[in-house]
């Protein structure tokens, strides 16, 4: 829904992938995940890839409710345009993580960035380098390269394999404020699978 990866945007399922919904007026009907839609607005191409703008809260109507979209279980070998703005999981181990609101992007083969911004309310993240994690989120591609960015802490599973040497040394580990931005680099395993489209939409050039 608007207001967890920024308030002029959401993101839809479609038949053809996701899709980027833009409102400059941030002016959208009440949304809730799992609403199914329709919107008709003019297409744009971005770097994040394809983006509807619409220009009222009536471009936007809410045909019913469904089951929230599954993501779908890529590994790096799929990442290509196609995917962009789509929902998707990832399985990898922590490679390096950053909590402040700058990050330093890695575009090593085998490597891919997980970006958590301040407005999903996603604290105290408390991830070691060589810990296991899942992540779910919006893929993403920008000039640096690809990223994912998860909507809330449902969508970051982790598991400490490694004990962190701040708590081995006896300080706290570091955690993620609400206002900081974490780059999590992973390293992905083998995955595949395969998402669930429920959201249908209108485009109008």
């Amino acid at each position: 829904p608007p207001g967890i990866l920024g308030s002029q945007i959401f993101y839809i399922e479609t038949a053809g992938g996701g899709r980027e919904i833009y409102q400059f007026r941030k002016d959208f009907p009440e949304l809730a995940l799992g609403d199914e839609v329709s919107a008709s607005g003019v297409v744009s191409e971005a770097v994040n890839g394809r983006r509807l703008k619409v220009s009222k809260k009536n471009d936007i109507t809410i045909l019913g409710k469904k089951d929230a979209p599954e993501p779908e279980e890529i590994n790096l070998a799929d990442l290509s345009d196609n995917l962009i703005a789509s929902l998707v999981k990832i399985s990898g181990e922590v490679l390096e993580t950053k909590g402040s609101d700058k990050f330093i992007i890695v575009l090593d083969e085998g490597e891919i960035l997980v970006y958590i911004k301040p407005t999903t309310g996603i604290a105290d993240l408390d991830l070691a380098e060589g810990d296991a994690v899942t992540v779910t989120g919006i893929l993403m591609k920008t000039k640096e390269g690809w990223r994912i960015l998860p909507r809330s802490s449902d969508d970051i599973e982790g598991e400490r394999v490694h004990e962190p040497q701040a708590a081995a040394s006896g300080k706290n580990p570091t955690a993620l404020s609400k206002n900081s931005a974490i780059t999590i680099i992973l390293s992905a395993l083998g995955a595949s699978g395969a998402s669930a489209v429920f959201l249908g939409i209108k485009f109008k050039d």
